[in-house]
């Protein structure tokens, strides 16, 4: 039976969500995130005559580059994709795109990204 969840091409009930939250066990508590991701733009260089490309992947990191973003203090290009190998199974297939980048077929991400 396949799993159900956001993941997947359908949303999870409520009941499920909390199932799953109440029975989850904590890696790292909020300030331990927190931590980390403002420690990243410290940890990174500035660009130097570059204008980066930063790509998320939806939608895992929806909330990451959300409190990533704002703390680069550089200009760069922002853009995501979606994609998913799972469908409403349990294991890989085929890439499907969900969402590709933006002018993907007028400028590719590997020109983007140099």
């Amino acid at each position: 039976m396949p799993l159900r969840g956001w993941i997947y091409s359908w949303p999870m009930t409520p009941e499920e969500a909390w199932k799953i939250l109440e029975s989850a066990d904590l890696l790292c508590d909020e300030a331990a995130v927190r931590a980390a991701i403002a420690a990243l733009p410290r940890r990174s260089r500035e660009p130097e005559d570059r204008y980066p490309l930063v790509l998320a992947v939806m939608g895992g990191s929806f909330f990451f580059a959300g409190h990533l973003l704002p703390r680069l203090r550089f200009p760069l290009e922002f853009d995501y994709v979606h994609a998913s190998r799972y469908g409403n199974t349990t294991s890989g297939g085929e890439v499907v795109w969900k969402v590709e980048p933006r002018g993907e077929r007028e400028r590719p991400l590997r020109a983007r990204a140099r």
